[in-house]
């Protein structure tokens, strides 16, 4: 039986993004199995994920492919150690130390080019699919799906006990540049919460954002939901009509759950993460951040556009990928 390792060993967002590699891996060797290597960090993402037979935080061979999703020096090492027959990875066109390491790591590498369709005005390339470039690289033929969070039901009774739906934002540090800080997070989610009157809004956080966001636990309204397990997490997200969010692990969460993603970049980034961590194949708006008004205005109409349809704001909308 074959056995491949899959290296993932980076952020919860980028493991997000992973899944659609890991089933057109699960199509292409329906009867291998499929180890994920990960960190105590992001491993919880891949939970009761179908595609994947064993989540481990050390490999143990033999295997008989061997692959680096993230385009670490971490993660190439991790894979030449396995010495599996054929090593597979990615790497980026202008990592030239990066490159030299995989040409002897591994027996096939993957150059992603970024910083020259960035200077020549031209699409860059989705991480998803440049991830799924490694299999068409291989000669393997390919099929873009949606991206795969999972929760069991005990995680969905929680969610739906604890917020009973509506908007959602993402609290994260991210906010804190262009010259935001904390006040400006708060002038904003207050700004949202004008324009939508009755609306219960859940705000989500991570670990090193607990202090701050105890500060808005007291106010009516606010659902905050920050450190429980991923699988609860993701079902809280999944109970939003649409939600807001910087470049974090937690948009690319509310895209799996099919989540309508009112998606907020950096203006210094902006060309080049708004296309390489866009939200993938669900309805989304993206907004270039600016100072606290003007980010509201362009939040608040992407918004209206994504969760005020009839019924259920998920339902018949169109994909957008609309720029304000």
């Amino acid at each position: 039986m074959t056995r491949i390792l899959v290296a993932r060993l980076d952020k919860v967002g980028d493991t997000v993004l992973s899944t659609p590699f890991l089933h057109n891996l699960r199509r292409l060797y329906p009867q291998a199995v499929i180890i994920v290597l990960a960190t105590p960090y992001n491993r919880d993402v891949l939970y009761h994920n179908p595609d994947v037979t064993e989540v481990v935080l050390e490999a143990k061979g033999p295997f008989d492919l061997a692959i680096a999703l993230s385009p670490t020096t971490e993660t190439y090492r991790a894979v030449a150690a396995t010495r599996a027959a054929e090593r597979w990875g990615l790497v980026y066109a202008s990592r030239w130390p990066a490159r030299l390491m995989t040409s002897v790591w591994l027996t096939s590498t993957t150059v992603i080019d970024v910083d020259g369709p960035l200077k020549r005005g031209e699409p860059v390339m989705h991480e998803v699919r440049q991830m799924l470039s490694i299999l068409t690289s291989a000669g393997l033929a390919v099929e873009e799906c949606p991206l795969q969070v999972h929760s069991n039901a005990l995680q969905d009774a929680e969610a739906a006990a604890a917020f009973p739906g509506g908007l959602g934002i993402h609290f994260s540090v991210r906010w804190f540049t262009d010259g935001w800080g904390f006040a400006e997070f708060e002038t904003l989610l207050g700004r949202l919460r004008e324009a939508f009157p009755g609306e219960t809004w859940l705000v989500t956080h991570g670990p090193a954002e607990r202090e701050m966001a105890g500060r808005l636990q007291s106010q009516e309204g606010l659902v905050v939901a920050g450190e429980r397990a991923f699988g609860t997490w993701a079902a809280l997200i999944g109970r939003c009509r649409a939600y807001v969010s910087t470049d974090t692990g937690a948009l690319h969460v509310a895209a799996a759950r099919q989540v309508p993603v009112a998606a907020v970049y950096e203006a210094a980034t902006y060309e080049h993460c708004s296309q390489q961590w866009a939200p993938w194949m669900v309805p989304h708006e993206k907004v270039r951040k600016a100072g606290v008004e003007e980010t509201a205005a362009r939040v608040i109409e992407s918004l209206r556009g994504l969760a005020e349809g009839p019924g259920d704001g998920r339902q018949n909308l169109p994909a957008s990928n609309l720029t304000h």
